[in-house]
């Protein structure tokens, strides 16, 4: 059998491995020029730009986080909002 996939974001492009990973036959489409949806990084002079801005990825389910990991190397990261109430700094780490 051969499933179409229209669209190479993040869940297209999840679908599309998993039903490869089973041995079956993937055609992928997508409107945009390249794959990874808006989460599309390239390099420019050795600077990785994200096209559509910053993602942040979290899960707390280990099958996702396994399963992600394959494909990735994980960096460190910290987000931290800050804001100014009544003139006094307020900030939560998340």
């Amino acid at each position: 059998m051969k499933n179409l996939i229209v669209g190479c974001g993040i869940s297209g492009a999840t679908m599309a491995r998993l039903l490869a990973e089973r041995g079956e036959k993937v055609t992928v489409i997508d409107s945009k020029g390249h794959i990874a949806g808006n989460i599309y990084d390239y390099y420019e002079d050795g600077i990785c730009v994200h096209k559509y801005g910053t993602h942040i990825f979290h899960t707390s389910n280990k099958a996702v986080w396994d399963f992600v990991s394959r494909f990735c190397k994980w960096y460190p990261y910290q987000h931290r909002v800050r804001g100014l109430i009544d003139g006094q700094i307020c900030s939560n780490t998340i």
